[in-house]
């Protein structure tokens, strides 16, 4: 196995907190179409070359976090978010997309989450 192909991965994670809601939730969590909050927790993963920082990963988490900052239109005056009706896992494609990502995983208060991972046949350069 000394011989098999390697993955090698740089990560980052920050939170952010946001507000969001869920307009056609069903009715047995119906509470999730008011406004709620929750804490953010991302975890974006990108696949580097080279051993000797391919890709710096606090500045990929600054790029990241700030992506998202400016697309919601900064933070209101408690320090929060409006993510409006965008789910964990249109957060996530939204990081995985603009920075070709391996993998990105978003969370509500690190308990549920979506997770968004290229598959092992892809090839970010194709």
């Amino acid at each position: 196995m000394a011989d098999a192909p390697t993955l090698t991965l740089v990560y980052t994670t920050f939170t952010i907190p946001g507000v969001h809601y869920w307009a056609d939730a069903p009715d047995d969590v119906r509470h999730l179409r008011n406004l709620h909050r929750h804490l953010f927790h991302f975890k974006v993963a990108k696949q580097v070359f080279h051993d000797d920082r391919d890709v710096e990963f606090i500045t990929l988490g600054l790029n990241a976090r700030e992506l998202i900052v400016v697309s919601y239109d900064g933070y209101d005056m408690h320090g929060t978010l409006d993510f409006k009706s965008t789910s964990c896992e249109m957060l996530a494609r939204k990081l995985f997309d603009f920075f070709g990502l391996q993998s990105c995983e978003v969370s509500e208060d690190g308990e549920n989450g979506a997770i968004i991972t290229r598959s092992s046949n892809q090839n970010e350069n194709a």
